[in-house]
């Protein structure tokens, strides 16, 4: 549960590819920054591809966090990585910020 007093902390890939690769250099560099009951933004505004295997990467950092009393979420999806994930219907697994 996020709690009221907490603002996101955002955090942006540096790159514009994500695979499986990069997607965990991320989860390693989210699960060293976390805070009980904070919420991650990922902001993929720059990312423009993405590959299955980086998707499947952040659905299970996503339950690592959640299992820590933390949630992410995804901001910035647009072209090739948004396609991607409404292929893959990852709305529940992996929700985007409104």
């Amino acid at each position: 549960m996020v709690g009221a007093e907490d603002s996101p902390r955002r955090i942006e890939p540096r790159t514009n590819c994500l695979g499986f690769r990069e997607a965990d250099q991320l989860a390693r560099t989210v699960i060293r920054s976390i805070r009980q009951g904070s919420l991650i933004l990922l902001d993929l505004r720059h990312v423009q591809q993405v590959m299955t295997s980086g998707l499947a990467r952040l659905v299970q950092l996503r339950r690592e966090l959640r299992e820590r009393g933390v949630d992410l979420r995804l901001d910035g999806l647009h072209g090739q990585p948004a396609g991607a994930w409404e292929l893959h219907r990852l709305d529940r697994a992996l929700p985007i910020a409104h």
